[in-house]
């Protein structure tokens, strides 16, 4: 079995968690990756999927292609705090 990182585990848990709250799910989810074990999955009741690499997050859809790079953050929760704020304002 494909082992994820603390950061794959505390983001996809966030993300589900503020999800739930809005009434939408994380559907498909799929882990994914040769190299690099990775979870995707697609936001329910829009086209938005999302993808939670080792250190890094993302929200791709029409017209979103946003990438959320640790090296960009002075912490992981922050760069998940950053992520879950986009993925939010996009079911707004």
């Amino acid at each position: 079995m494909k082992n994820l990182t603390d950061f794959q585990q505390k983001c996809e848990i966030a993300l589900v968690t503020a999800l739930a709250a809005t009434g939408h799910q994380l559907l498909n989810r799929r882990m994914e990756g040769q190299s690099e074990t990775y979870i995707t999955g697609r936001i329910s009741r829009t086209t938005n999927e999302i993808f939670i690499y080792k250190n890094e997050a993302s929200i791709a859809g029409p017209r979103t292609d946003v990438r959320f790079k640790v090296k960009d953050y002075v912490s992981s929760a922050k760069l998940v705090d950053a992520f879950l704020e986009k993925v939010m304002a996009l079911l707004c």
